[in-house]
């Protein structure tokens, strides 16, 4: 919540079962780590399920962190936390993206007070203790990281700049040379991407735009017949909802 708590509600009658005051306030919506999805080597090592949040503090731009609970009563603290690992993390406002097929936790979060000057997009070890295990510069990201392929193995955000970046989630390799520009330049406010069944689509609240993206790879293209920054006509644009098989897009 803003007021920094982390709060676990008993969805049986709406009490509080547990909170822990992180200090900062948290925007972002909790990742949830299931203990009977997870791996051989997660199950060794804990016991209950974990939460993962992340902190939005606008003030001190490379003080935010990535904090693990027990999911079961996380009222003692923290498993474990990330601060940047000396690079400086900034306000995150997205969900992160939980890869639990390896056993990573991608980050996104804003670049610094002096916007491109400090990391947005993070890669955590979860079997770690949430060790920093690559990161990169993208400029501020608004959006959750979305993953793809077969047993999660690509991930993709949008930036702010306009600019959507996809990685191969083993080595966090570049797929598409440079990202894929939607043309809409600077300053967008991204809804999460959706994945279709070739690709993806991609809302900018803030500019009213809609994208239909193919993957093809090592690159991404318009989906055929899709103008370039087509416009929705009203700003505040929100995530898009894709229904399969036939790609029908809300």
């Amino acid at each position: 919540a803003a007021n920094g708590y982390l709060y676990a509600i008993r969805a049986s009658n709406g009490t509080v079962a547990w909170s822990y005051n992180v200090g900062n306030p948290i925007l972002a919506p909790p990742s949830v780590h299931l203990r009977t999805n997870a791996t051989a080597a997660f199950k060794a090592k804990y016991i209950d399920d974990l939460v993962y949040v992340a902190t939005r503090d606008s003030t001190a731009r490379s003080a935010n962190q990535v904090l693990a609970f027990n999911a079961l009563d996380g009222s003692a603290g923290p498993l474990w936390s990330f601060s940047g690992g000396g690079l400086g993390l900034d306000m995150v406002n997205a969900a992160a993206g939980l890869d639990f097929i390896h056993d990573k936790l991608f980050v996104s979060s804003y670049s610094g007070a002096t916007p491109g000057t400090q990391p947005s997009f993070w890669v955590l070890d979860l079997l770690n203790n949430g060790a920093l295990l690559g990161s990169k510069l993208l400029g501020d990201i608004d959006a959750s990281p979305t993953f793809s392929g077969t047993q999660r193995a690509y991930v993709s955000v949008p930036a702010r700049s306009g600019i959507v970046y996809s990685y191969n989630t083993s080595d966090y390799t570049e797929r598409w040379t440079g990202g894929f520009d939607t043309g809409s330049g600077a300053g967008n406010s991204f809804s999460q991407l959706q994945r279709t069944s070739d690709g993806f689509v991609v809302t900018s609240g803030s500019a009213g735009k809609v994208w239909r993206i193919t993957d093809g790879g090592t690159s991404a293209s318009l989906y055929p017949g899709w103008a370039t920054n087509p416009i929705i006509g009203v700003t505040g644009v929100s995530q898009a909802l894709v229904l399969s098989p036939n790609d029908v897009f809300f």
